[in-house]
């Protein structure tokens, strides 16, 4: 955390202004409360506002599932968002689902970032009726958002947040977002990046452009990845481009710009 502290104070120019933790913040299945507070307690070091997704290690795998998830969403929920000061609460237009807190949204410079529940047990883990439930609320939160966003504003490009990478179980979920994003003629020119960090290394998958696939690197072991965004002055885009830096990846027509280290 002190690294990130430096980084941003040294990268002044970069403009950071807010991190994601896409789930799997328990490693020993115990669970405790204790936990995750002092997790949150980590986050809220940090040198701008972090936001959590759940994943399977933060619930699904604990001894005592319902009671661990309501650790989760008490200590990296809006309890977390709350400890930092209101002005960069307005600044980032936070909202939640009030049924299901885990799932938010922020719309920042024309960029709309929405966090999901994406986990992804197996089928002998879980039942079809349980996944099935999760997936269509996520898809539920995520059409929803979108829908009124475009009424509201525009919209230059969608992130969207998750634990699980794509997979034979949670497909469904993927196909019919990608139809879902296809089946307008508005929507479907808007790049769509999904953010996800279960596979633990470094793979971007381009074959669906302009809806991206990004799996981050194990964050135990590696940097954290920075995206830039193209900024937009006096209604013109300043595309982003790569430099000589190697861990450049350019999406989006140059709109994101992703540093993996």
């Amino acid at each position: 955390m002190n690294a990130l502290k430096n980084h941003t104070e040294i990268n002044s120019n970069r403009n950071l202004i807010f991190g994601i933790h896409l789930g799997g913040t328990q490693k020993d299945a115990q669970c405790a409360e204790a936990t995750y507070k002092s997790h949150a307690d980590l986050f809220a070091k940090g040198p701008h506002p972090i936001f959590v997704t759940p994943g399977k290690s933060d619930w699904f795998d604990c001894p005592r599932q319902d009671e661990s998830f309501e650790f989760f969403l008490k200590h990296f929920g809006s309890d977390l968002t709350n400890r930092w000061q209101t002005r960069q609460l307005k600044k980032l237009g936070i909202k939640r689902s009030k049924l299901n807190p885990e799932l938010f949204s922020l719309y920042v410079e024309g960029i709309l970032l929405i966090g999901l529940h994406m986990i992804d047990p197996t089928p002998n883990e879980e039942n079809i009726a349980s996944r099935d439930k999760r997936m269509k609320m996520s898809m539920k939160w995520l059409a929803e958002t979108i829908e009124g966003n475009l009424i509201e504003r525009e919209v230059r490009g969608v992130v969207i947040l998750g634990h699980a990478r794509q997979s034979e179980q949670n497909n469904k979920f993927f196909s019919q977002t990608r139809k879902y994003f296809r089946s307008s003629s508005t929507r479907q020119q808007i790049p769509v990046m999904y953010l996800h960090g279960s596979g633990l290394e470094w793979k971007i998958d381009k074959k669906r452009s302009p809806f991206y696939d990004i799996q981050v690197d194990q964050g135990g072991l590696s940097a954290p990845c920075i995206i830039d965004v193209a900024p937009q002055r006096n209604g013109n885009v300043e595309l982003l481009r790569r430099d000589d830096t190697s861990t450049h990846t350019i999406l989006g027509k140059g709109l994101f710009r992703l540093d993996q280290q």
